[in-house]
């Protein structure tokens, strides 16, 4: 603990010295959330180090004092670890593997995201654990085969999903083509898991249900001649 003391300390030191030297150097001039997070976390870590050194003559106290930073650190890595053993680990019950079929009845290119969210312990919230994403075609049937890790997760341990729907349309530019993703979602839906316990499921891609605010949006971008190439 002697020495971990002392090397802890030596970086640092060394981090908080180059800190100062080269922050105002890279001061961004416009937005800087993540640079002035950095002069926080800086200072937080200052005053550990002040209070540490306090401790140079009981280095074993000013040892865990110096830890305190890494543990912080840590905290967010060993819960993400946490929860990825989690989605990964076998299901209690008995789960059949999962072939999602999408039905795209419309003449648009679809992406299709099925996002996983999990609980968390502030009830009545809920994460963003993982998303899925798939494109269609217009006017085409498409079935893909989840693993049985992807099934247990959309079956069994998520707290619901959610299933949401663009329209993409092809841009074509003097310098390149690209496809671009209209904003906000064509449809929008919650699923409780125990529908995808049973083996398939199935999405229909119907224009008579796309949202209202979809709709608006394709209003706007139709009077400013962005949706040239739209379905709807």
């Amino acid at each position: 603990m002697k020495y971990g003391f002392y090397i802890l300390a030596a970086i640092y030191t060394v981090y908080l010295i180059f800190y100062m030297v080269t922050f105002t150097r890279t001061a961004p001039a416009g937005d800087a959330i993540g640079w002035s997070r950095n002069i926080f976390y800086s200072a937080g870590l200052f005053i550990v180090l002040v209070i540490g050194l306090l401790f140079w003559k009981k280095p074993n106290i000013g040892f865990f004092i110096l830890c305190v930073p890494l543990a912080i650190m840590a905290y967010p890595i060993i819960r993400q670890t946490m929860t990825d053993l989690y989605a990964i680990s076998p299901t209690l019950k008995n789960v059949k593997p999962l072939t999602l079929t999408i039905q795209n009845t419309t003449p648009a290119t679809v992406h299709v995201q099925l996002s996983c969210w999990f609980g968390t312990e502030e009830k009545g919230k809920s994460s963003l654990y993982k998303t899925m994403d798939y494109t269609i075609g217009p006017d085409s049937t498409k079935e893909y085969s989840f693993t049985q890790r992807e099934t247990n997760l959309l079956a069994a341990k998520s707290k619901f999903i959610t299933v949401m729907m663009y329209e993409q349309i092809k841009v074509v530019a003097p310098e390149a083509t690209y496809m671009k993703e209209i904003q906000p979602c064509m449809q929008y839906y919650d699923e409780q898991i125990d529908a995808f316990a049973n083996g398939t499921y199935t999405i229909v891609i119907d224009s008579t249900k796309n949202s209202k605010t979809f709709r608006e949006e394709v209003t706007i971008l139709k009077k400013e001649d962005q949706y040239e190439r739209g379905s709807f």
